[in-house]
């Protein structure tokens, strides 16, 4: 037992070597405690991957799988599944740990311990089982990440697991927001929180708001003496915007209304709510968690 809690994880499948799956995956591989990786993915890398994965110009035509197993060069065991997963149905290793790194919004049962994605500027980390998704969609929107910023936010989930922290994260079973921007001591200071956990109310829409408790006050603060643009997606081509006028926004409420009238025609289950600044006006960012970068 005591074992158990030195090595926490040992033998690890990552499914999706994208964005997200990729650095992660060459990250894991330079940890001491990681034993064996499982890589998980159908798709080769294509050119327009270069600009923000791990892959480089070389890379593109082969399989992700076979791409990333040249770039681990420590002992770790490598295990490649070229196929498309499918949870129930596609067979894997029993694993300590079992991480969901797909751009596209899957339902998940129990086996998936964690969904890592970029929305918006931040890093999530959904740690909840048996979530049902309406309708399967692939992320439509872009950021400007480069890179290295990519890079550096999948740092800060590796040293999550690394220290022990990450454990605390999965028990609870919820989802945690880590900005791209953060430092890795602003990260563990969150995580050591006790409200750093997203608390829902009863109301579908606050569910549907994955961080609205922590950028509640906020948005009611510059509501009182300014007005918001509120865009639903990539706010360079919008599915929706609105502009919320002075004081309209008073309580928790008021915020969830106006905001559910904004997304109830719209698939996706879950969003990110960033706040940007421009010159002296607001616009708030509600970006689906479909896990494009």
């Amino acid at each position: 037992m005591l074992m158990r809690r030195l090595c926490l994880y040992n033998d690890i499948c990552i499914i999706g070597l994208g964005t997200v799956g990729g650095f992660l995956a060459k990250n894991l591989s330079d940890l001491e405690t990681t034993k064996k990786l499982v890589l998980i993915d159908y798709d080769i890398v294509e050119p327009k991957n270069v600009a923000t994965s791990i892959y480089l110009k070389k890379d593109i035509g082969e399989f992700k799988t076979n791409a990333l197993r040249k770039k681990i060069i420590s002992d770790t065991k490598v295990q490649c599944i070229n196929k498309e997963f499918q949870e129930g149905i596609t067979k894997i290793p029993k694993c300590d740990l079992v991480l969901d790194c797909r751009d596209l919004t899957y339902t998940r049962k129990t086996l998936i311990d964690c969904r890592l994605s970029i929305s918006s500027n931040n890093l999530l980390l959904d740690c909840r089982k048996n979530v049902t998704y309406e309708k399967l969609e692939k992320g439509l929107y872009s950021d400007n990440l480069n890179k290295r910023k990519v890079e550096a936010s999948l740092l800060h989930a590796t040293s999550l697991i690394e220290n022990k922290l990450f454990d605390k994260i999965l028990k609870k079973q919820k989802v945690h927001i880590i900005p791209l921007d953060y430092s890795e001591e602003n990260t563990k200071k969150s995580l050591m929180k006790d409200n750093s956990d997203i608390i829902f109310d009863n109301h579908t829409f606050s569910q549907k708001l994955v961080n609205l408790p922590s950028k509640c006050d906020e948005i009611i603060d510059i509501n009182k003496t300014k007005e918001l643009t509120v865009c639903v997606g990539n706010p360079i081509k919008p599915y929706i915007q609105q502009v919320i006028p002075i004081n309209n926004l008073r309580n928790i409420n008021d915020i969830i209304s106006e905001f559910s009238y904004l997304m109830s025609s719209l698939p996706y289950n879950y969003y990110v709510i960033t706040i940007v600044k421009n010159g002296t006006s607001f616009t708030l960012e509600i970006i689906p968690d479909s896990g494009a970068a």
